[in-house]
């Protein structure tokens, strides 16, 4: 257990210490979002999702965007 704790900790650190580009959201065209929610809306209508599952997909996934 103490070696998966050490383990997560040095690559969570190696992650965090990578020099990488954070896109903010000004960058990204509004069509991008409109295309995912279009996207997540045929894959809930075809699964057949009830109504207030759907709801929550939805949610979590506007929080997410």
């Amino acid at each position: 257990l103490t070696l998966t704790a050490a383990m997560l900790l040095v690559s969570t650190w190696a992650w965090a210490n990578q020099d990488q580009r954070h896109i903010s959201a000004d960058e990204v065209p509004s069509h991008v979002a409109s295309a995912w929610f279009e996207a997540l809306y045929d894959v809930v209508k075809e699964e057949g999702t009830t109504p207030p599952l759907a709801a929550r997909i939805y949610g979590i996934s506007a929080v997410a965007l």
